[in-house]
């Protein structure tokens, strides 16, 4: 992929009180570069699912662990990349909707409808979920 027209960085605790500051910083982003609202809350949508996900499965809600989100604006396309080094997942992404009774798995369904690409990957203790939506 070619070089981000535009791209930043925010660390976060892992812990559900600091979510908020996640949908912050997405919203006036994309706003800055008129990315239309339908969108907006698509992409926010799943950059929370992937945080929660991190929060609640990767450290266990337990705080002082550390979240990145890298987000880059490419020419017709935004990547967001959400990671972390907590617990990395034992099973693959769901590929179809979850039975309403399970207690996971909803998200990633979501995302994968969403997005254009959704991918995960763990290496050397740090795993990394990478959405990509074209513009």
């Amino acid at each position: 992929m070619n070089n981000p027209v535009f791209s930043g960085l925010l660390e976060i605790n892992s812990c559900l009180e600091s979510v908020p500051q996640v949908n912050t910083l997405l919203s006036l982003f994309f706003k800055q570069h008129h990315i239309d609202e339908n969108t907006c809350f698509q992409l926010e949508l799943c950059a929370v699912e992937a945080v929660n996900n991190a929060i609640i499965h990767a450290y266990a809600n337990k705080p002082g662990g550390k979240i990145t989100i890298e987000y880059s604006l490419f020419h017709k396309q935004l990547e967001i990349k959400i990671s972390d080094s907590g617990a990395a997942m034992q099973q693959a992404i769901p590929e179809h909707l979850v039975a309403p009774e399970s207690e996971g798995g909803r998200g990633w369904y979501i995302m994968k409808q969403w997005m254009d690409s959704v991918e995960y990957m763990s290496k050397q203790g740090t795993n990394t979920v990478i959405l990509r939506k074209t513009l």
